[in-house]
């Protein structure tokens, strides 16, 4: 949506759970950088060529499976899950996304886009995650707090623990809030925009990232840890709703709920009892972040 060269190419955009926090050069060259030397390469391309596609996936594995280095920054709280993100670069990339959207990027694009309520809580159950310990909770809460005051989610959120607190905070940094930033940023901008999430939660994973891939493409055959087999009446029943709006937003940009306003946030609830329409429901979360906009691209980070 927000790349000049792609400009005119389509005109509607799904995007589920999208992650618009893009890296700056410096950190892209470092991330290339430390796989090239893993390598045994200089970091060109002409000597990452050289390499075979094996050689490259074992040196990039070697790098994310080690411990992240302090330029990462804020980012090595979800650095350990991929170290590829898009690069504004000034040419591909002019912008950071959600920056673009604001300044009407896009804007003849319809968009439906939203997120799952539990994002967080899918990565909790993927080898390799760091354990979830109060120290870890206090880094996370310092480094990606809106304005670096980790007080606010523990004011907003008084009842919850310290493990609760973590995912909320990582769920609405990684996608939750870049997800409804992007909405405002280009209802604002005066694009059409559709707003939704998924709160079906009875699966292991709750409403985690990626729960609502089945649910889209009906693979529930290819997702029995999560929906079992066979899956409930009611998750066929929400695949079934689903589909049906995302078909509908495709052929004629109406997947059948209210466009997005700042006013009422209408949002599409996929909930345990079917799906409907009301106010977007992580208020708190929200409001914790309108004067904050996460947006600018990952640093390259000097200090330790």
């Amino acid at each position: 949506m927000t790349m000049p060269a792609a400009r005119g190419l389509f005109t509607r955009v799904i995007a589920q759970s999208p992650t618009p926090r893009p890296f700056s050069p410096e950190l892209a060259d470092a991330v290339s950088a430390a796989i090239a030397e893993t390598a045994g390469a200089e970091p060109t391309a002409a000597a990452l060529a050289q390499r075979t596609p094996r050689q490259l996936v074992e040196a990039t594995s070697a790098v994310q499976s080690a411990p992240l280095a302090h330029w990462w920054g804020e980012g090595r709280h979800f650095a350990w899950m991929s170290l590829f993100q898009p690069v504004v670069d000034g040419e591909v990339l002019p912008q950071s996304p959600c920056a673009a959207l604001a300044d009407g990027a896009g804007r003849e694009i319809d968009l439906l886009v939203g997120h799952t309520r539990d994002e967080w809580r899918t990565f909790l159950h993927v080898p390799g995650t760091p354990p979830v310990t109060p120290d870890l909770t206090e880094r996370v809460l310092r480094d990606l707090s809106p304005g670096g005051d980790p007080e606010r989610y523990r004011r907003a959120y008084p009842h919850v623990d310290d493990r609760q607190l973590h995912e909320i905070v990582l769920s609405d940094r990684l996608t939750r809030i870049p997800t409804v930033h992007a909405a405002q940023a280009h209802t604002a901008a005066g694009g059409r925009t559709h707003l939704y999430e998924l709160r079906y939660d009875r699966t292991p994973i709750a409403a985690g990232h990626n729960g609502d891939i089945a649910l889209v493409f009906g693979t529930f055959a290819a997702s029995t840890q999560f929906y079992g087999d066979p899956p409930a009446a009611e998750a066929w029943a929400l695949a079934s709703d689903i589909q049906a709006s995302w078909i509908a937003f495709a052929r004629n940009g109406d997947p059948g709920w209210p466009v997005y306003d700042e006013g009422s946030r209408p949002t599409r609830l996929y909930d345990n009892d079917g799906a409907h329409t009301g106010p977007y429901p992580e208020t708190r979360s929200l409001l914790l972040w309108q004067h904050h906009l996460p947006c600018a691209p990952l640093p390259f980070a000097t200090e330790p």
